[in-house]
This record gives C-alpha cells, sequence and structure tokens, in this order.
C-alpha cells in the first residue's frame, strides 16, 4: 500500500528500460534503495503486477481489496459469509491507507501553515519609530 500512496511515480506503465534496471524491476537493482525503512534492490511496486511473474497472491489481494472498497465481496452473502482471514487482511489495509491519509493530512497542514506565515511576513511593513 505504501508503495503505491508513496511513489506515485513509480508506474510501471510508464517506467523506461533504464528506470526498470535502476528500479529494480525485473534483476535486482545496482544501488539499492530505501523504503519503508528498509534497504531493498527491487521495485517496491512490483509485486502487485501478476504478469511479471508475481506468484505472492498480492496482486490478487489488492484485486479483491479494490472491489470490495466499491462494495463487492468476493464470496456470495454478507460480511459474516466472508473469509475471517481476508477481512483481516482488508482491515490491515484499511489501517495502512488510515496511516497514509493521516501522514498526508499533516504534510497538507503543515505546508499551508508555512505559507501562510511567509505571507504574512510579507504583508508586514516596519513602522517608522
Amino acid at each position: 500500500m505504501l508503495a503505491i500512496r508513496l511513489l506515485p511515480d513509480y508506474d510501471c506503465a510508464t517506467c523506461t528500460a533504464s528506470q526498470k534496471l535502476d528500479r529494480g524491476c525485473t534483476q535486482d537493482a545496482p544501488i539499492p534503495m530505501l523504503f519503508d525503512g528498509r534497504e531493498t534492490r527491487r521495485c517496491p511496486r512490483r509485486v502487485l503486477h501478476p504478469d511479471e511473474g508475481n506468484t505472492s497472491g498480492l496482486a490478487d489481494l489488492f484485486w479483491y481489496y479494490g472491489r470490495y472498497k466499491c462494495g463487492f465481496l468476493p464470496e456470495h452473502g454478507g460480511l459474516n459469509d466472508q473469509c475471517a482471514k481476508l477481512m483481516q487482511m482488508f482491515r490491515v489495509i484499511d489501517e495502512a491507507n488510515a496511516a497514509c491519509d493521516a501522514k498526508e493530512h499533516e504534510e497538507r497542514t503543515r505546508q499551508a501553515r508555512a505559507q501562510s506565515v511567509q505571507r504574512g511576513a510579507k504583508g508586514r511593513r516596519s513602522r517608522p519609530a
């Protein structure tokens, strides 16, 4: 989830061949990158693409999660008829999204305050004594 929210420019559809090599799309990147406090040599978004040899199931999980957010459940029936483990995974993804939303809100608020202070400083004129 963090890879999607925090690396919007890492879009597999628009990455050039050179970027795919540098970011570790199909093989380890020559230089490790830091993502979510961990060093990695593979693109964090890669696990979301089943067409690139991903067998982890995360691509399917996020596909079902997207449908779940639109109101469609994976199995017939209501919430109580769904796999408990899947619903727990969806809850973890919801919590990660909420944490990302909170961080983005804090950053926007911080930037707005900084701009407000900056505008206020420009608008003040020194008064002659």
